[in-house]
């Protein structure tokens, strides 16, 4: 089991293309452009959790 948790934990740490897009964005067009984006992929991430706990997601 505890090995089963490492792995989610070092999967859910491990920086992914959402992260470097992100950075990439606000790097190239500073805060008012990434606070945004971030707030979208956040919001994108919550509906998919949603859908995935109602068992509708692929």
């Amino acid at each position: 089991m505890i090995e089963f948790i490492l792995t989610v934990l070092l999967l859910e740490l491990t920086p992914g293309p959402n992260m470097a897009c992100l950075a990439t964005l606000t790097l190239d067009r500073g805060r008012p452009a990434g606070l945004p984006a971030t707030a979208g992929v956040a919001a994108d991430l919550s509906v998919q959790a949603i859908v995935a706990a109602f068992g509708l997601a692929c």
